[in-house]
């Protein structure tokens, strides 16, 4: 080998040493962008996994409220349950109550066990100025103690003057006196009725149309009683019969429930008495009471007055 030829050798071989170097330089610089562009991907990774984490942590959240938010609605909506049941219960009551309260004004009315003296007087040409009431007095039992009497006058003045006068001496006989002292009369009066209730009887009917027959009372009773205690005629067996006062109507009184109501569903009987068919109405029994009445002292100074010993 020459010495040219070695010379060029060395050349080449310096030339590659060169592309060597320059390869090194520059897979240097790749290496450390290569890390520059690593260091911002662990960057870019450390903010996407705290982002994600915060995501996570917000969606828990959300879901932890949005749980809440369902358990309050559905409570919200079982509470709209029991409300929205609890106005159809209330409904059906009232309907039912209703239905009751119609039924009982359709009934005729068994009034109460009450006398009553109409003191009202009617003259023809009048009637279209009368208002549509009634006046009425209850008939008062006024109890007179011992050791007085009571004194009706039919002038007024008398009683007035009698009143007025207060002490008064009574001779017996010619050697005896007696002393008294008149009083008027003071009563209490009901003065307005505010509520009355009405009670429908569970084992009572009232029979009406009873006028027509032409049997003696105890007879005809006993014959109502016979054939209402009979099954074959929906009846069953009877307590008690009572006629009412003032009414040829009687009240039936059954020993179980149900059979009243029985035959107030029937409402019509025919009853044979001999060779005649008689018609003759069941309805319901009812019973007043009187809740809550407003009575006034007054006193009577004009026909009565009360004659007092000392």
């Amino acid at each position: 080998m020459t010495k040219v030829q070695i010379i060029n050798k060395i050349k080449k071989c310096q030339d590659i040493w060169k592309a060597f170097e320059g390869d090194c330089l520059s897979l240097k610089a790749n290496i450390m962008a290569s890390e520059q562009d690593l260091i911002k991907f662990q960057e870019e990774y450390e903010l996407l996994s705290q982002n994600l984490l915060k995501a996570e942590n917000e969606a828990q959240a959300q879901e932890a409220t949005f749980q809440e938010m369902l358990q309050l609605e559905k409570k919200d909506s079982n509470q709209l349950m029991q409300e929205k049941q609890a106005l159809e219960n209330e409904l059906n009551y009232l309907e039912q109550l209703s239905a009751a309260q119609k039924k009982i004004l359709k009934a005729p009315a068994a009034l109460p066990d009450r006398e009553m003296v109409f003191k009202g007087h009617v003259e023809e040409g009048e009637m279209e100025n009368l208002p549509e009431m009634l006046t009425f007095l209850p008939q008062i039992r006024y109890p007179v103690f011992g050791g007085s009497a009571l004194i009706t006058f039919e002038d007024p003045e008398v009683a007035r003057r009698i009143i007025q006068i207060r002490q008064h001496c009574i001779q017996l006989d010619e050697w005896s006196y007696m002393h008294v002292k008149a009083e008027a009369m003071t009563l209490l009066l009901p003065s307005f009725l505010k509520e009355m209730s009405l009670k429908q009887s569970s084992q009572q009917v009232l029979l009406s149309g009873l006028s027509a027959f032409s049997l003696p009372k105890e007879q005809l009773y006993d014959k109502l009683v016979l054939f209402f205690s009979k099954r074959k005629n929906d009846g069953g067996e009877v307590d008690r019969l009572e006629q009412l006062p003032n009414s040829d109507d009687v009240v039936l009184t059954f020993v179980d429930d149900g059979v009243a109501q029985r035959i107030v569903e029937k409402g019509l009987f025919q009853i044979l008495l001999g060779k005649e068919m008689h018609q003759v109405k069941a309805s319901h029994c009812l019973h007043g009471e009187i809740a809550d009445l407003q009575v006034r002292g007054k006193k009577w100074t004009e026909t009565h007055c009360f004659l007092l010993s000392p």
